[in-house]
């Protein structure tokens, strides 16, 4: 099931019901509760969280506060293993962190509240927490095979499998949620952002992965600061080598000048290129933004106590019937003619808002090749079975027409 589409279902729910219903459904939820959710559920009741299992917070700054006091550490633990746990000659050490204030746990209930957050739209909640927690790195309690400036850090914990989420999927939730709250104009914030991507644990990400949300004034400030910092990067490179200095900062300015060239080879050449294809389709598509009004019209539409020839309606058959006249399907992207086609069918064809007539019309002219025809087929199956199976017959695709025909006809109608 869609998520939009559980969304509706409860809400028509929500709306059938009467508050002590509702009272009722809620208490017997709390009632269900263990000891240790009981707090967390209070909590999101009374509006303190939103997410019942993730920290407040407040406990996220004491936990931050107490990393970088190093009150919260982790510890180092090295062992020499003759033989492997299959009796294999090993002859090597073993070497892990140890975790003995649970700091990853709580970790792991930060992380996938944000994402969680990211979902229900809390991105300057996620962004505050995120811009605490993913730069913080943990003292080691030191041992003699341990070097003593050494730092524990969430990539560290990753390849160790003390995450339960993918670094990169933490900087994806971080990034997206930056972008969201961020002043595009504000050139700290090109600055900022280009940070985050020099981290290790963004590491696997990429401009080009956050396209959509980039503006091109945002890119264009990220590829003038890359520039100048490449260039000081090799001034700064020349100089070490010149003077013969540390080796390990001719290697930490190199592995630094690495990045920032791939960050900005991927802004010049995919992200600028996909914005350029991106604004085309934009200004081209017919579709996109006659099927944004239509979604429009069925927002009010969903209002209404009951449906009985509303202007909304009449308006939708019209736009319905401009577009059909236009046509010029071809020219759209099969993905927004694919989206559309998917969304009519799992609402029915819009039938509860008086408009199955329209959406029938219009979604028999989305298709324009019998690949396209095919792909439709197997959005209908099986809710519209019969159909589907026409069409697989009609388009050579005979033994899914066998599997469809043998479904039961009968139309599963999904509610909106």
């Amino acid at each position: 099931m869609e998520r939009m589409m559980f969304i509706d279902q409860v809400k028509e729910q929500l709306e059938k019901m009467s508050e002590s219903e509702k009272d009722e459904w809620i208490l017997k939820r709390a009632k269900l509760l263990s000891e240790s959710e009981q707090q967390g559920f209070f909590m999101s009741l009374t509006g303190e969280k939103t997410i019942t299992y993730m920290p407040s917070k407040a406990e996220i700054e004491d936990f931050c506060e107490k990393v970088q006091n190093g009150d919260i550490y982790v510890e180092y633990e090295a062992h020499y293993y003759e033989f492997d746990e299959d009796g294999r000659y090993l002859d090597d050490w073993k070497v892990w962190h140890n975790d003995p204030q649970k700091a990853f746990p709580f970790l792991n209930r930060i992380f996938a509240g944000c994402h969680d957050l990211i979902i229900l739209g809390e991105y300057k909640t996620v962004a505050v927490i995120l811009d605490m927690v993913c730069r913080l790195e943990f003292q080691v309690e030191s041992s003699e095979d341990c070097a003593e400036d050494e730092m524990f850090t969430l990539p560290m914990a990753e390849k160790e499998h003390l995450l339960s989420m993918r670094t990169s999927e933490i900087g994806i939730d971080w990034i997206s949620a930056l972008l969201y709250v961020n002043d595009f104009d504000d050139f700290d914030f090109a600055e900022k952002l280009i940070g985050i991507f020099e981290l290790e644990l963004c590491k696997k990400l990429n401009p080009v992965d956050f396209s959509e949300s980039i503006s091109e004034g945002l890119l264009q400030r990220m590829e003038n600061l890359l520039e100048e910092e490449i260039r000081r990067d090799k001034e700064a490179l020349a100089e070490v080598s010149a003077k013969a200095k540390s080796w390990r900062e001719e290697y930490r300015i190199e592995k630094k000048l690495a990045r920032r060239k791939e960050l900005l080879l991927n802004i010049q050449e995919q992200c600028k290129k996909q914005k350029k294809v991106s604004t085309k389709q934009k200004q081209v598509s017919v579709l996109r933004s006659s099927w944004k009004q239509i979604c429009g019209l069925f927002d009010i539409l969903e209002f209404e106590p009951y449906i009985d020839d509303q202007w909304e309606i009449e308006e939708v058959w019209k736009i319905s019937e401009a577009l059909i006249k236009h046509g010029k399907f071809e020219d759209e992207d099969w993905q927004l003619r694919k989206k559309i086609l998917k969304s009519i069918i799992n609402h029915g064809y819009y039938d509860h808002f008086g408009c199955y007539d329209p959406m029938k019309n219009l979604s028999e002219k989305l298709c324009t090749s019998n690949e396209e025809y095919l792909e439709f087929a197997d959005i209908l199956y099986p809710y519209y079975a019969k159909k589907a199976a026409r069409m697989y017959q009609q388009y050579g695709r005979m033994e899914k027409c066998v599997v469809s025909g043998k479904s039961s006809g009968k139309r599963k109608r999904r509610i909106r």
